[in-house]
């Protein structure tokens, strides 16, 4: 049960992170969770601030490399820990139970940390984060002396151990911390820790360094969060880069090697067409960490691979890419493929790759011409929505990723010699868009605007998606309709009228979609609530999804950080390694800078002002490299 603050946020920034300062009795109890990820774990912590103003932890921890059930794509290794998990502490010879220790700030910044109030002249400060290679939660105590005087301190120690039957053998799951005595000086500081791993039978038990280990998860978050935006709004700022740290730190390692993987308790270890193909995909080219980039490469193969040659449905996720996809109907996948891949292989500029993954994009664009029906358009089962709610024989989500597809696919192919190829998949694109006008365009509750599929008269949070891939042809009506009090939320924009489903994919679409159609305006002050509400209120701090108690899944963070950086920037494929950037400067805005933007392998910094006489002016910065953006 959560109080809401009367403060209003509840968090406030801090250098490279938030922290809420816990005053009793405002806004407790409180409670929350928050996700972290490493190569070979993740962990949801569940936090709670009880009436006292005492901490109580749930550590959730997901080994995805270790699987206890044989042909189960969620049958990796789970384990719960709350207080047995964590040491004694004795003060002067008298132990502090932690859970009667009072919280001072909690910070989250990569890693999660709680700073107690003093007790007998002994300030105790958690940092918990994973392991950035390892399968071990890394948990690094820090305790002051900040009285006049020596203090006794002493560690109880931890030896658990258990054996859990795995498909390989047993895995071992264990917490080990070594008893301690020590006095602090006053002003003096002492570092101690201990992790929580778990290894599989006749793997050596690692030697846990918790010092080592923070540096290089600190290391890790700069590298998956390189890119830097500075505009007059902080929040907009640190939310960004909080979501570059949740989009990048969901890497997995696998026997088909690292993947990118939603997380949320549910998803480990396997692709989704959605989620890894349309959503992040064109995100990694864009920051360029190698383990990221191979980690798209490899989920393109992975599909790819898994085109049947007849053009039937591909698999539109592999829950487990170790095991078998489980068919779930066509969700439009070949469309998503199309868009994603298409607008990663043009970011990233790799001739060679864009050639192996060609054929590819040709099974996908062949795919939905398959599927167009004597109207024009592209039939699916459903849309990434996977059936919660109607979709129709035809619906505009699918349609809008085809369209998308056709023209992105269209200039690669231009830059790959193929002129033919790329003449007929813009003449696609030309009467597909035609399409979508004939058969969406409809008044809907009022409003001039599209209906989601042929007999849906409600309105649509997907509606914003024809303006994210250039349909400009009915924005008033689209942007009053989700605007209105039967869409809008302090959440975002429904998923449906009158229903109470809110998915920030959606709100990050139709966001996209206001700003390159023109209309700031409008978006900007959603756009800020939205962030405002994700970093600094009760549920912090990266996007979510609706579903599964609003877990913070990885891909979801990616589609904000594109509306950043295709829609407030207008970061736009040209061609094979080559982009423009058409901005758009808030009108009370003097400037906004992102920083690090990867295009064709060269690095650009991005600034985007108003000069003497008001026009906005972008100025490039590709150091000593040619530029691969124009303005």
């Amino acid at each position: 049960m959560t109080r809401p603050d009367p403060r209003g946020d509840r968090f406030r920034i801090i250098p490279d992170g938030i922290a809420w300062d816990v005053i009793w009795p405002t806004g407790i109890p409180h409670a929350d969770h928050v996700e972290l990820s490493g190569r070979q774990i993740s962990a949801i912590l569940r936090w709670t601030v009880d009436s006292r103003c005492c901490l109580r932890l749930v550590r959730q921890i997901y080994w995805p490399g270790l699987r206890s059930r044989k042909d189960d794509v969620r049958g990796y290794l789970c384990r719960e820990f709350g207080d047995d998990a964590e040491p004694a502490i004795l003060i002067e010879g008298i132990e502090e139970r932690m859970v009667a220790l009072k919280i001072k700030t909690v910070v989250i910044d990569g890693t999660f940390t709680a700073i107690h109030h003093p007790r007998r002249g002994v300030q105790l400060e958690r940092r918990i984060f994973p392991s950035t290679t390892g399968p071990a939660l890394i948990e690094r105590w820090i305790l002051s002396n900040v009285s006049d005087r020596p203090v006794a301190v002493g560690l109880g120690g931890v030896d658990y151990r258990r054996t859990s039957r795995g498909v390989a053998g047993a895995n071992r799951i264990q917490i080990r911390s070594v008893p301690t005595e020590f006095t602090l000086a006053p002003g003096e500081r002492r570092s101690v820790g201990f992790a929580i791993t778990a290894l599989a039978d006749g793997v050596e038990e690692p030697r846990v360094d918790v010092e080592a280990e923070e540096d290089r998860r600190r290391s890790r978050l700069r590298e998956i969060a390189p890119l830097a935006l500075t505009t007059p709004q902080p929040v907009l700022d640190r939310f960004f880069q909080m979501c570059s740290i949740r989009a990048g730190e969901a890497l997995f390692d696998t026997s088909r090697g690292v993947v990118h993987s939603p997380g949320g308790g549910d998803f480990y270890g396997g692709i989704w067409a959605n989620d890894q193909i349309e959503y992040a995909a064109p995100w990694f080219a864009q920051i360029g960490d190698n383990a990221a980039v191979q980690a798209t490469l490899n989920a393109c193969r992975i599909f790819a691979a898994a085109m049947p040659a007849d053009g039937s449905a591909m698999p539109g996720a592999f829950d487990s890419v170790e095991l078998p996809s489980n068919p779930g109907g066509d969700r439009g996948d070949a469309a998503m493929y199309l868009s994603g891949v298409s607008r990663f292989l043009l970011l990233l500029g790799d001739d060679a790759i864009a050639r192996e993954l060609w054929p590819a994009l040709s099974w996908c664009a062949e795919r939905c011409r398959r599927l167009t029906t004597p109207a024009g358009l592209v039939a699916s089962d459903s849309d990434e929505l996977e059936g919660r709610f109607s979709t129709g024989t035809a619906n505009l989500n699918t349609n809008c990723l085809a369209l998308d597809g056709y023209r992105h696919a269209a200039l690669l192919a231009r830059d790959l010699a193929m002129p033919a190829i790329a003449a007929d998949l813009e003449q696609r694109a030309s009467a597909l868009a035609l399409a979508i006008a004939a058969q969406f365009s409809a008044t809907v509750q009022g409003f001039d605007t599209y209906r989601y599929h042929d007999g849906c008269e409600v309105l649509r949070g997907w509606i914003g998606l024809p303006l994210a891939v250039g349909l400009h042809e009915r924005t008033d009506g689209t942007i009053r309709a989700l605007l209105s009090e039967p869409m809008l939320t302090a959440d975002g924009v429904r998923t449906q009228q009158g229903s109470p489903t809110v998915w920030d994919r959606t709100t990050f679409y139709a966001l996209k979609g206001f700003i390159l159609s023109g209309r700031m305006a409008e978006a900007l002050p959603v756009l800020l609530s939205i962030c405002r509400r994700r970093l600094l209120g009760d549920h912090v701090p990266y996007a979510w999804e609706c579903d599964s108690g609003q877990l913070h899944l990885a891909a979801e963070s990616t589609l904000f950080l594109r509306l950043v950086s295709e829609g407030l920037f207008g970061l736009e494929s040209v061609g094979l390694g080559r982009a423009r950037i058409r901005p758009h400067l808030p009108a009370d805005w003097p400037r906004m800078e992102l920083r690090g933007v990867l295009v064709g392998g060269v690095r650009h910094d991005l600034t985007v002002r108003r000069n003497d006489s008001g026009a906005v002016v972008a100025d490039i910065d590709s150091g000593s490299s040619p530029p691969r953006i124009r303005s």
